[in-house]
């Protein structure tokens, strides 16, 4: 008997290290037994799977240092996330359990594939709420006294938007930085990058591959979609003579603080991992639509503290209310320390077309005279040059 159970003990040593389970069964292995074998070998596998080389094919984190050592490859790999890895995986290298193959086949086929579907179902629909928001806004530019329509679900959905438009927005609240209005339509170019890829990535969660955007990116995609859909309904229901209200500045500025989150995250990995700094993104991902949405509202949210600091009454009237030109000091200041030449060519392409946006605006509404002698305009036209240039420059 114990010859036969040292037989038994060497031949699946001997399987363990060939990675081969052909004659498994011959041998009257328990099924618990055979099962752990599989998992320890799968996960070697997943291990050698996830060497930098590897993890950087998958868009996972980029090594661009190939001269490290291994020491080092190893310690690095061990500080990333374990939901860094995994989310990015595709679905078809998930590893079997102990259940039957009915129930594995109905997995991988059917029912992973429509939970991977359904993560995609809410920044769809916040998309799409943000999308109609924006439009019945501007649709409803000017309709005060509009008879009321019969009651559609559209229109249940928006009842709570008003007539103010963000170009009269704009226009009840000017300041020396407000863009001209071509710069605003920026918004359906976000919209439609988020289409693209949310499809995209929904087709490649049916197909078993990997989708452009895990669970978190899907989760903080929503927030900002839903947190930008009420900042316009906060502008939409501003009236002449209203004070400017105090949601702009406080709403405002969380969606590039939420819409960045992931790119942050990811960054905080690749230094941790291989001291790696401004990473280049596949144009069809997640960064990308991240990049585009957190760039345009960081630079809309210096400029709602613009016309809060010039408007508002609220934060050193004495100092800044009703004097455009230390309240375009303000914005001017913090988007040249902040934002000016900083991240991706995509975030440096949107830099670059708000502030040639402001300073276009300022030569068609003033005249030579105050340009002038504005200390605002100079500066302006200076940052655009910069702004111009650092297009150009290497990452």
């Amino acid at each position: 008997m114990m010859k036969l159970v040292t037989i038994r003990l060497l031949c699946l040593l001997w399987m363990y290290q060939s990675n081969s389970f052909l004659m498994v069964s011959s041998f009257g292995l328990s099924s618990p037994l055979l099962i752990r074998v599989k998992r320890n070998i799968n996960q070697q596998q997943l291990l050698s799977q996830n060497q930098p080389e590897n993890l950087c094919k998958q868009g996972i984190i980029c090594n661009g240092l190939g001269a490290r050592n291994s020491n080092h490859q190893s310690s690095s790999l061990l500080s990333l996330s374990s939901t860094s890895v995994t989310e990015k995986l595709s679905p078809k290298e998930d590893v079997d359990d102990a259940s039957s193959p009915f129930l594995n086949f109905l997995d991988r086929t059917l029912i992973g594939p429509i939970v991977r579907i359904t993560n995609h179902i809410p920044a769809v629909l916040t998309l799409f709420y943000f999308g109609l928001v924006s439009m019945v806004s501007m649709m409803n530019g000017g309709k005060m006294n509009a008879p009321m329509p019969m009651p559609t679900l559209s229109s249940v959905l928006t009842r709570f938007v008003g007539t103010t438009s963000n170009a009269e927005f704009s226009k009840l609240y000017p300041t020396l930085i407000t863009p001209s209005n071509p710069v605003f339509l920026i918004w359906p170019i976000i919209a439609a990058s988020q289409v693209i890829t949310l499809s995209l990535s929904a087709l490649l969660a049916t197909s078993g591959s990997a989708p452009l955007f895990d669970q978190n990116d899907l989760t903080t995609l929503s927030l900002s979609n839903l947190i930008a859909t009420a900042w316009i309904i906060i502008a939409s229901r501003t009236v002449v003579g209203d004070v400017v209200p105090i949601g702009s500045i406080l709403v405002l500025p969380l969606v590039p603080l939420i819409s960045g989150y992931q790119l942050r995250r990811r960054e905080r990995e690749r230094v941790r991992a291989f001291g790696e700094k401004n990473h280049k993104s596949p144009l069809l991902s997640s960064d990308f639509v991240f990049q585009l949405f957190g760039s345009f509202t960081k630079i809309a949210s210096l400029l709602a503290l613009t016309v809060e600091l010039q408007h508002g009454k609220r934060i050193l009237p004495f100092l800044f209310y009703n004097r455009p030109e230390l309240s375009a000091f303000v914005f001017l200041y913090l988007y040249s320390t902040d934002i000016l030449g900083k991240g991706s060519i995509i975030k440096r392409i949107i830099n670059a077309v708000a502030v040639a946006g402001i300073w276009s605006k300022r030569i068609a509404d003033g005249t030579l005279g105050s340009l002038l002698f504005s200390p605002s305009f100079w500066i302006t036209s200076g940052i655009v040059v910069s702004a111009l240039k650092q297009l150009f420059d290497s990452e």
